[in-house]
């Protein structure tokens, strides 16, 4: 392959320079999203590789400064370039000098749009402008293109009219059955690997799908990504009531080293690999968790209404968010992670961990308020006005430093090279307790409401039903990544 191509201009965005250009470069598209975050510092701390990430304009401040920051002394300073997923002149330049390219930027909605065009256009086209430029290169070895289960399983419902809930990587959304954001999915990494089918010799390259459930954990910048509003939303008190959703859920730490493994391993190649901790986590247990952690701390209760699902056609047509979380109401979906475990060595984090760890960066990073109650994850009462604050919680520490084996959230970590230490971030009696929390209540919604059992039998678990807020920062959403 040709290696001596004029590079790219880019913005250094620290103050060494790069001294060594033998070292592999890794493209991490959508460098300000939610997944993207954790997998560029993870790169930087490896000191293996110069990474750059994409961003949509680097003059923005607020955004470039938290890049920044993820790894400050890094033995290879993080690059940044502009590049818009609609537009391959960008990406041309992206990818110039590259060995790897991580496209993770993905638009994902909470609600369901209005024109599905809005979310599939990006998606199929972004991701087809990516592999163009990888293609162009003559530098790029592998792409690690980060899907969903959106294009396996339909999301969270599972096929239409399917008997056998299990899925594994065999198993393709049919794009017409689904949902606007599950369709973008589908269509998108369909697109990936009919590219590289019709992808003459002398370009080909390498590529391997990594398709995440719903990504949980901790934030490593204020920007987070729609997922993150799940538990944003009960954190917040705008969870007025649960109907009966249940969720696959994955670590965004495993899903930042899946990416880095399957950019390394020589078996990954042309596969796909299921990211999922836990196939059905209903969302009662969700807000059972963060009550048992949180309602102590003076936040409020979440989720202690149940909604049939009659109330939740009702109101799916006044909220989107209902509205989208409507289809999949009494449906679970079980999935085969046997790549996840044997192949790219990860091994499934518990979902309560990753709800709580979730919430405490949520509000480590001011995104939501304390309370005069709040302790922090150390469990320690903060100090009073006018009192010494020896002991003031601060964001989690960066991987490496000697606060990784303490209580407080790994958010400091993209996805730790050692994710699967179970550090306590809540009591230890409070992590024994929740799920049989969580079951007692489902005893007791059995008893106190058969009404609403008889209206739909197929109810098992719960989940939130949350206010149709708008999106503060949708523009850079939409270069976030996954997944859920």
């Amino acid at each position: 392959m040709a290696t001596g191509d004029t590079q790219p201009e880019v913005t250094v965005a620290t103050a060494k320079p790069v001294v060594d250009e033998s070292v592999p470069l890794v493209l991490v598209s959508g460098a300000t999203g939610y997944v993207a975050t954790h997998t560029i510092q993870k790169l930087l701390i490896s000191g293996n590789y110069r990474v750059r990430g994409t961003i949509r304009s680097l003059k923005n401040e607020e955004k470039v400064k938290p890049l920044q920051e993820l790894v400050p002394d890094a033995k290879y300073p993080l690059e940044l370039c502009e590049a818009d997923l609609q537009d391959k002149e960008n990406w041309i330049s992206a990818v110039k000098g590259c060995k790897y390219v991580l496209h993770i930027a993905s638009p994902f909605p909470l609600s369901t749009p209005k024109n599905p065009e809005e979310v599939i256009r990006p998606a199929v086209d972004g991701t087809l402008n990516v592999l163009s430029a990888c293609a162009e290169s003559g530098t790029v070895k592998r792409v690690v293109l980060t899907s969903s289960i959106a294009s396996i399983s339909c999301g969270l419902a599972g096929h239409p009219g399917r008997q056998n809930n299990t899925y594994s990587e065999e198993d393709w959304s049919p794009p017409e059955a689904c949902e606007p954001y599950e369709r973008s999915k589908t269509l998108a990494e369909k697109a990936a690997w009919d590219f590289m089918k019709d992808l003459s010799e002398e370009k080909k390259f390498e590529l391997v799908v990594v398709n995440p459930a719903v990504i949980l954990g901790p934030i490593l910048t204020k920007f987070t990504g729609t997922s993150v509003d799940i538990i944003k939303s009960v954190l917040a008190g705008e969870v007025p009531g649960v109907v009966d959703i249940s969720m696959g859920v994955v670590d965004v730490r495993d899903v930042a080293q899946a990416h880095i493994t399957a950019m390394e391993k020589p078996e990954c190649n042309g596969k796909r690999h299921l990211l999922v901790s836990e196939s059905a986590v209903p969302y009662q247990r969700i807000c059972q968790v963060m009550n048992n952690e949180f309602v102590p701390q003076g936040y409020k209760a979440a989720g202690k209404m149940k909604i049939p699902k009659f109330v939740a056609w009702f109101l799916s047509m006044f909220n989107s968010q209902v509205k989208a979380a409507y289809p999949n109401i009494g449906k679970s979906v079980i999935y085969n992670t046997d790549r996840m475990t044997n192949v790219l060595g990860i091994q499934p984090q518990v979902a309560d961990k990753m709800i709580i760890e979730t919430a405490y960066s949520l509000i480590e990073f001011g995104l939501i308020a304390k309370t005069p109650q709040y302790h922090g994850p150390g469990g320690k009462p903060e100090a009073k006005a006018g009192e010494d604050k020896k002991d003031d919680i601060k964001p989690p520490a960066t991987e490496g430093s000697p606060a990784d084996d303490q209580t407080k959230p790994e958010e400091g970590k993209e996805n730790t090279d050692e994710p699967h230490k179970d550090e306590q971030s809540q009591p230890e009696e409070k992590k024994a307790t929740a799920e049989e929390s969580y079951k007692e209540e489902q005893e007791d919604d059995t008893q106190k409401d058969k009404t609403d059992e008889k209206e739909d039998n197929s109810q098992k678990h719960e989940t939130v039903v949350t206010k149709d807020d708008s999106q503060e920062d949708e523009t850079e959403e939409k270069e976030s990544k996954a997944t859920d």
